[in-house]
């Protein structure tokens, strides 16, 4: 194996995956200065940051998708990025997995049954474990539907409806998979709120940007609980355990030599 080929860390859910390199999403453009008028947390560039020169971030995160429509994506990622190592395991380590806020709508054809949701969710956490893959899963988070649906009313209005109520619904039946397959689960329904408590004098609704998606605090909050969830159940790849690729420059010979492959 070369020094050079990383090992991978795999992001899969839905938009709010897609989403998570945006530092801008909720402010506009300033487009005299060409400059973003405000720069968020972002999720995805903080697990870059955090793992560079130790794991590579592969962010495959798609707005609008359902656990259903994941069980067909998934091999494809696989096939993909997947590739065999020297020591013949295939290169992702970890992986998130994060549907549940498209399968919970009470209507429409995003709509996926709470018990086809557990079923879906455990077939992608198999096929993951069958490729020795470390899983976490996380549930939907909360939902302001104050802020969502008046932006949103043709949605709304042909059924693809969410509630809070239904949202910690999927996020007890993301936990309940998790007990079965012995792997751990963030549940972003209690995180969010103790956050919000610890950082936001107890009002969570600044954690989202539209009412769905998150906010830089939506997405600081994920990045802690990820990062402590890593370092409770596969301390491994926690980013403090892993090895820096490549020697630091000041202890590299100006010939070169004693940097090897």
């Amino acid at each position: 194996m070369s020094t050079l080929q990383y090992d991978k860390f795999l992001l899969f859910g839905d938009s709010i995956t897609e989403f998570a390199f945006n530092t801008a999403f909720q402010e506009a453009q300033n487009f005299e200065t060409n400059t973003p008028v405000h720069q968020q947390f972002s999720l995805g560039a903080a697990l870059t940051n955090k793992y560079t020169r130790k794991l590579d971030i592969v962010q495959r995160g798609f707005s609008g998708f359902n656990s259903r429509w994941a069980l067909k994506v998934l091999p494809q990622i696989l096939s993909i990025e997947n590739q065999q190592s020297g020591n013949g395991t295939g290169r992702i380590k970890m992986a998130t997995v994060f549907f549940g806020s498209n399968d919970s709508c009470l209507g429409g054809h995003q709509k996926v049954e709470i018990k086809e949701y557990k079923e879906n969710t455990i077939k992608l956490v198999r096929m993951l474990q069958d490729a020795k893959i470390k899983t976490i899963l996380i549930s939907p988070a909360l939902f302001n539907a104050e802020l969502w649906d008046p932006s949103k009313k043709e949605e709304v209005d042909s059924g693809y409806v969410r509630t809070n109520e239904n949202f910690a619904k999927y996020a007890q039946a993301c936990e309940e998979v998790g007990r079965e397959l012995d792997v751990p689960v963030i549940n972003l329904n209690t995180e969010f709120i103790k956050y919000a408590k610890e950082n936001l004098n107890d009002d969570w609704t600044p954690m989202l940007c539209d009412g769905l998606h998150f906010s830089g605090h939506g997405y600081k909050c994920l990045y802690d609980v990820l990062l402590e969830c890593i370092k409770n159940n596969y301390s491994e790849y926690h980013p403090d355990n892993l090895k820096y690729k490549l020697p630091n420059w000041r202890s590299i010979k100006d010939d070169a030599s004693n940097l090897e492959f």
